[in-house]
């Protein structure tokens, strides 16, 4: 592990390769690389560190995947859903002693900051829970044709020690844990790592997901208007990111293995078909005339 001038060496040795690779701002467009931006890597990296130290086998692991934002979804890539920030707590540069595990989200957020937060989940040998599937979307921005911050942190973690396997939380659909030799990589060696793979991210990718089944819609029908909170149960409900009532789409919330929820749209009187579909893709068989417009 690193002491803070070991850190800070480790730091400035790879800020050359952030230049270069547009990635040496923080989330408010300053300099990342300044003694106080690298203080802030540092502080996120001690904290992780010392709370492992502290609490050792107690402190389960770290959550990886991106903070859910006001804007559209299916923009933003990886996202955490409020479920799991409200149920496993948050973590910044000023936090030294949490339990249990953390999401990290800080104001002065920079590409080093998260880079220092997964070196110390990866030094300390904690587990990554992945908070955001492994789809393509939460992978690689196919805008801007690089790979988003969760992507980032699967190489971090495939090339450094971790393979995956399903979680006990729903919720949380993965978790990356230690099966290789222990490493202690440096931020030039994940930002190398990172650049090699930015073409070969697809065996990131994680299988297909199960098909969704629907069961039965609670309340089974609503006033055209739209607007009535329905609760769909049936069962691998856990990717399920949108509900269709026949040709409408809207999003679907409060997932669990068994059941999701959603807000129906207007639509004309009379019985419609709905589809689950999960964030990969896989869509449920149409239940049919399962909810009905008065």
């Amino acid at each position: 592990m690193f002491d803070e001038i070991a850190f800070k060496k480790a730091a400035k040795s790879a800020e050359s390769l952030y230049r270069e690779n547009g990635l040496d701002k923080n989330m408010r467009g300053e300099d990342a690389f300044t003694d106080a931006g690298i203080k802030v890597a540092w502080c996120v990296y001690e904290g992780v560190t010392k709370a492992r130290q502290k609490y050792k086998e107690n402190f389960l692991g770290l959550i990886a995947g991106g903070i859910e934002t006001d804007t559209d979804p299916e923009k933003q890539g990886a996202s955490i859903e409020k479920y799991v920030r409200e149920n496993f707590g948050t973590m910044d540069e000023n936090t030294r002693d949490f339990y249990g595990t953390g999401v990290l989200s800080s104001a002065n957020w920079s590409m080093l900051v998260n880079d220092a937060w997964l070196l110390a989940g990866v030094h300390s040998g904690v587990e990554f829970f992945l908070a955001s599937w492994r789809t393509e979307r939460n992978i690689w921005d196919a805008n801007n044709k690089r790979l988003r911050v969760f992507g980032r942190e699967l190489i971090g973690m495939t090339s450094f020690g971790f393979t995956f396997k399903d979680s006990q939380w729903p919720q949380l659909g993965e978790v990356a844990v230690r099966t290789g030799k222990a490493q202690t990589p440096d931020f030039l060696t994940y930002q190398k790592e990172v650049m090699a793979r930015q073409g070969k991210w697809r065996d990131l990718l994680a299988p297909p997901s199960a098909q969704p089944v629907i069961t039965a819609l609670t309340p089974a029908k609503g006033p055209a208007a739209g607007k009535t909170k329905v609760t769909i149960t049936g069962k691998n409900m856990a990717r399920v990111i949108k509900v269709g009532f026949e040709n409408t789409v809207v999003p679907a919330t409060d997932n669990t293995a068994t059941s999701v929820q959603t807000t129906t749209p207007r639509h004309g009187a009379g019985p419609v078909n709905v589809t689950l579909f999960n964030d990969d893709g896989v869509a449920s068989e149409p239940r049919l005339k399962a909810f009905t417009y008065i």
